[in-house]
């Protein structure tokens, strides 16, 4: 790690040519700021030594008295960790993949749970909010309750501080088996690793609640079907049901329709 410089340790001999930082001014709007900003490259962790000299003169006439002189650590780049699109259906004509983004992680953990073929009324029963993003109403259920799990970590290659990684996610391996078993509602969580020790690098609840409210973990649900269905509300009130292929477009007639209210 960098040596820990402060003003009570540091030396003016440290000091040399091979160190010295370029200053990049940013432009702004405006032809005079009270906040002037420059862009630099610095590795995080690093210490830097800011002297502004006296006699500094700013808009207005106004001079620096006093030379000014600061030790600043150069601070590191947040970690992130999301589920990129915000949508929650992919055709099971297409590619069933799905792309997760990171920075500065070193590993994922996904866990994968494929809903149970006989749960999904108390999926919907159980649970609140956005259809991607639902909440559970009792704290004692979770997916855990409904789902078959699997779990996978990946290490990811190291990049340099602040680079984002993108990682595919294939559904299509979770899909296969049994033609009578292939169901394609799967609820996902993805949280950040510590390959090395085998352990999440911010502790974070395994319910899925907690996993949506962590800034390196994420969760969605996710449905992989070949079904469109379009709703239409008649005048009388009453409700006519459209279901057509994704993949062809066309009519679908030999379709079982199973209608789970929420309260």
């Amino acid at each position: 790690r960098p040596f820990a410089w402060n003003e009570t340790n540091f030396r003016p001999e440290v000091l040399n040519a091979e160190t010295r930082m370029e200053l990049t001014p940013l432009a702004g709007d405006r032809d005079h700021y009270e906040l002037h900003s420059f862009r630099y490259s610095a590795e995080p962790g690093r210490f830097l030594y800011i002297k502004v000299d006296k006699g500094l003169k700013s808009f207005g006439g106004y001079v620096l008295g006093e030379t000014l002189e600061r030790i600043a650590q150069v601070p590191g780049f947040p970690r992130e960790l999301s589920i990129m699109h915000r949508g929650s259906l992919l055709a099971m004509s297409g590619e069933k993949t799905l792309t997760i983004f990171s920075r500065n992680v070193p590993g994922l953990r996904m866990e994968i749970g494929r809903v149970l073929p006989r749960q999904l009324q108390h999926f919907v029963s159980q649970s609140h909010g956005d259809y991607d993003r639902p909440q559970f109403h009792n704290w004692a259920f979770d997916s855990a309750n409904i789902t078959e799990r699997f779990t996978k970590t990946v290490d990811l290659p190291p990049a340099p501080p602040g680079q984002a990684q993108y990682q595919a996610l294939d559904l299509a391996e979770y899909l296969a088996g049994d033609a009578n078993d292939r169901r394609g509602i799967f609820m996902l969580k993805v949280q950040a690793w510590d390959p090395a020790n085998d352990q999440p690098l911010e502790y974070t609840s395994e319910q899925w609640n907690a996993t949506r409210q962590s800034h390196l973990a994420d969760a969605r649900v996710l449905v992989v079907t070949d079904l469109g269905v379009l709703v239409k509300r008649s005048v009388d009130g009453t409700h006519d049901v459209f279901v057509q292929s994704i993949s062809t477009g066309e009519p679908l007639s030999d379709v079982r329709v199973e209608i789970i209210g929420r309260n």
